[in-house]
């Protein structure tokens, strides 16, 4: 706002921005009450231009409060026009809704990222634009519950049948009373970060299987590791190795035992001026103990200095440690390339430290700058500690790996890490229990897909390999591809493909036996080894398959289900697997060729039994389609090939009903403004349908457009005039003319004539006009 003050020639800004005070055009701007000395009062109020000044028109209080409502109202309409700008200039999508998802208000952003105008946005259902409708729906009730939602991930539908995954936050706001009556959602695209995360994620997903297959194995007193500690010290045993192996090898009368256990000492390795960062401990014949003076009760130190390293005791100290390596020699050092690193390397000879009788249960080995050292204060922060209470500590390794056995820890967490920023650890956690390594459930991982339980590819391929041997003859393989997943994917959502999906894969288990290898090869391809199976038992096989799979609907009838399958089989040890399993393919292709057509029709077949079903239609209402709509067609020349194309249109032109609740379908009475939006949701799901079915491709289109109207207020696209496709515009009199000649769950039928009668009302706004003429005149 702007004040001026007389007395003090003042102006104050406040909410308006600064450039408008030297406007050309008048501001009236004002503040009821400012304080000025001591007395809170009015003054004169004055219209601003470039530096000059203008008193209001009329010094009584009536002229005065006109002025003032003059200033509010001018105030407001410039308080819309400055937010309506900030809003339209946002990038993001903004967009505002009702409680009840109804979107009210948007921005152009959000023209642009729907790719429709304004006006066929409002009055729409927010949830609808996303492949997920569902949980859009539940995002918005969070916001109303909750007040605000952050970071909603979704992927918004784009009109040319592509998806953009997208981030939305939103926030409630309220009218003057305080009561919510709406949400702003902001809507930002996240392609480009998902991108990246996806390339993150594969890139993590191979180190990952990589790492479960090649760590070598940790064994800890029969294949447990036990982290066990004090009272007084109930944190993580900790062991710090970088960018080396720690190896820890024994005796063969004692594989399993290598202790390492100190009380109340430490354990110091130094370094002498001349050899500031190597300990190097040579022995050779002499005896190590570990024994304390008794003004330092706690350490044992360990000096190298081109001298002999010993160890001494007190008399009474029967406790003497023992360290003995292979070449007689124990190594602390760091290279270049790991100066952080401590390597102990114990080879055919038994590494035992022992300790007083009161501490029985500590053990802790720090690796920092070049040395090694051994302490137990609860302080020490970066201590790494390694604790045992009887037991015994094992670090073996599998056949692979016979060498090394990596143990790594990092603010006290247990981890196998190969990676700099330790992407892709696989952590090992441990609270005063024991660890244990749990190699077979990574070996089930490895070897099965996730969804179906099947084995897979990587499986499928190592058991080609192992069962390739001359005891294994005959040996066959069955190789099958699904028929309609991309339909039932593309129509009704991957949800219901993975059921299919699941059904197919029990049949083929079922239908083999125990010792057969069933696997999942692709998306919708399986492949089976059968040893020890000529090719009759394979035919055999393969046509048990067909047999189950032939007439099985989805759940609740969804759709025809079956496979298209093709064997071939190995007699001789000179043919190779891959062979075999290039010709099963090929098998494969040729009957999925030869049935397609059948396939194909059964399920066109079995689409048009669930859509009477479904959508309330029946077969009378679809002859009287045909007949019209061929009438019509006739009439107006249409070409043998689009009278055909007309007669498959008439009768599927509502296949995206199956895609609707039935409860909606067959509601009687009005539909409420959701309800309209999952209605008018049917002729794409139509056109996903007809585009996952090549008998069905070539009415795809005419589906998608055929509640389009002249006028281009149809839906879903708006189209106007001839840009609507012809056989479109001829079903949809058709359709409407059939629907109000008969009974309908929320009204009864009308005559003739005033079913010819709206037809002709209706004629260039809803429906083509030139048709509608043919139309009439064919019904007349």
């Amino acid at each position: 706002m702007i004040v001026v003050f007389l007395d003090e020639l003042k102006a104050v800004i406040g909410n308006f921005p600064p450039q408008e005070v030297f406007s050309t055009e008048p501001i009236y701007k004002m503040v009821e009450q400012h304080e000025i000395s001591n007395n809170n009062r009015y003054k004169k109020v004055e219209t601003v231009y470039n530096g000059y000044m203008k008193k209001p028109n009329g010094n009584n209080k009536q002229s005065r409060e006109t002025f003032k409502q003059e200033v509010r109202e001018e105030k407001a309409t410039k308080d819309w026009d400055y937010y309506r700008n900030l809003i339209e200039a946002s990038l993001d999508s903004l967009v505002t809704i009702k409680p009840d998802g109804i979107i009210t208000d948007i921005n152009s952003a959000t023209e642009m990222a729907f790719g429709l105008p304004r006006e066929r946005i409002i009055g729409t259902d927010f949830p609808g634009y996303f492949t997920e409708p569902e949980k859009a729906r539940i995002g918005c009730k969070q916001v109303f519950d909750n007040g605000k939602v952050v970071n909603h991930e979704l992927y918004l539908k784009r009109t040319d049948r592509s998806s953009l995954p997208v981030s939305c936050n939103a926030s409630v706001y309220t009218d003057k009373e305080c009561q919510v009556i709406g949400a702003l959602i902001v809507t930002r695209d996240i392609s480009a970060a998902k991108k990246y995360e996806d390339e993150l994620t594969n890139i993590g997903n191979g180190l990952k299987l990589h790492v479960q297959q090649k760590t070598a194995e940790l064994v800890i007193a029969q294949k447990k590791l036990a982290f066990q500690n004090e009272e007084k010290d109930m944190r993580a045993a900790e062991l710090l190795i970088a960018n080396t192996e720690l190896v820890f090898q024994n005796q063969e009368k004692d594989k399993r035992a290598a202790e390492l256990v100190l009380a109340n000492k430490e354990l110091l390795f130094q370094t002498g001026e001349k050899a500031d960062r190597a300990a190097e401990l040579v022995i050779a014949n002499k005896e190590l103990a570990f024994q304390n003076v008794e003004k330092d009760m706690r350490a044992a130190e360990l000096l190298i200095a081109n001298s002999e390293l010993v160890f001494q005791n007190q008399e009474k100290d029967k406790r003497a440690a023992e360290l003995v390596l292979a070449n007689k020699e124990l190594l602390f050092q760091t290279g270049e390339k790991a100066d952080r690193a401590a390597e102990l390397v114990i080879a055919n000879k038994e590494l035992e430290f022992q300790n007083e009788e009161k501490d029985m249960r500590a053990a802790e080995l720090l690796i920092a700058n070049t040395e090694l050292v051994y302490q137990n204060e609860e302080k020490d922060k970066r201590a790494a500690e390694l604790v045992l209470a009887n037991k015994e500590l094992l670090f073996q390794t599998g056949e692979k790996a016979d060498r090394a056995a990596e143990l790594v820890i990092a603010n006290k967490e247990l981890a196998f890490q190969n990676e700099e920023k330790d992407m892709r650890a696989v952590e090992l956690q441990n609270a005063n229990a024991e660890l244990i390594f749990q190699n077979e459930e990574i070996a089930y991982i490895s070897h099965h897909d996730f969804l179906t339980g099947l084995h897979n590819r990587i499986y499928f391929e190592e058991e080609k390999k192992r069962l390739d041997i001359q005891s294994q003859l005959p040996i066959s393989i069955i190789v099958g591809d699904i028929n309609g997943l991309k339909l039932v994917n593309d129509g009704f959502g991957h949800a219901k493909g993975d059921e299919l999906l699941i059904i197919i894969s029990k049949i083929l288990k079922d239908c083999c036996r125990e010792e057969d290898v069933v696997s999942r090869i692709g998306g919708d391809e399986f492949g089976i080894i059968l040893p020890r199976t000529d090719s009759k038992q394979a035919q055999l096989l393969c046509g048990r398959i067909s047999d189950a799979c032939n007439g099985y609907a989805l759940h609740k009838g969804l759709i025809y289900l079956s496979i298209s399958l093709g064997y071939a089989t190995k007699t001789k040890s000179t043919e190779t697997m891959d062979t075999i399993v290039m010709t099963a393919e090929e098998n494969m292709s040729t009957h999925k060729l030869l049935e397609r057509k059948s396939v194909h029709s059964s399920i066109i077949a079995s689409i048009k039994a669930i859509m009477f079903e479904k959508s309330q239609e029946t077969e009378e209402h679809a002859d009287r389609m045909v007949q019209l709509s061929k009438l019509v067609g006739k009439a107006m020349g249409l070409t043998e090939r689009q009278l055909n194309e007309l007669e498959l249109l008439s009768t599927l032109h509502d296949i995206g009903k199956m895609g609707v609740s039935a409860e909606i379908l067959s509601k009687p009475g009005k539909l409420s403004d959701r309800e309209w939006v999952e209605i008018r949701k049917h002729p794409e799901i139509g056109f996903r349908i007809a585009q996952a079915t090549s008998e069905l491709i070539p009415i795809a289109e005419y589906i998608l457009y055929h509640h389009e109207r002249w006028d281009g207020k149809g839906y879903p696209e708006g189209l106007i005039g001839d840009k609507i496709p012809l056989l479109s515009r001829i079903v949809a009199i058709v359709d409407a003319f059939d629907a109000m000649t008969n009974d309908r769950a929320y009204r009864s039928a009308m005559t003739k004539n005033e079913a010819i009668e709206e037809i002709r009302r209706n004629s260039g706004t809803q429906f083509d006009p030139d048709i509608s003429k043919v139309f009439i005149q064919q019904v007349s």
